[in-house]
């Protein structure tokens, strides 16, 4: 683990996001990759939607994607994505790779998430003129 990272965890590892879940007011899209090597996906969407349903959130989405990491890219194994070679890897993926590397149904749940709602700028029937 770089210092960097450890870095990062030793600020993190205790981290606990339950009252902000619980206090939120805006729309909210969470998603999960199946293959985590940074949180437990299941429990943390369990818990989000747990949460999320406690809240004021008008509408919430939580969705886990098979064989997604952190970054919800493609994978087949459960492994930290900062280390430096499996970086790289990444990056020269999103650059020279053509085609989807997102876990199989990111890309179509995004855009299907943003089709729910109104470009900026149009009301919503409910909202007052």
């Amino acid at each position: 683990m770089s210092e960097a990272f450890w870095g990062f965890v030793k600020r993190n590892w205790r981290a606990d996001v339950r009252t902000d879940l619980q206090a939120l007011h805006v729309l909210m899209l969470a998603l999960f990759g199946s293959h985590d090597a940074y949180v437990d996906p299941e429990s943390s969407a369990d818990a989000y939607r747990q949460l999320l349903g406690l809240s004021a959130v008008p509408f919430f989405e939580v969705r886990l994607f098979n064989h997604g990491d952190h970054g919800l890219i493609k994978t087949e194994q459960i492994k930290p994505a900062h280390q430096s070679a499996a970086a790289w890897l990444t990056l020269l993926k999103i650059w020279f790779l053509e085609g989807d590397i997102s876990a199989d149904g990111v890309l179509d749940s995004l855009a299907n998430w943003l089709d729910k709602f109104p470009e900026p700028g149009i009301k919503l029937a409910h909202e007052d003129d």
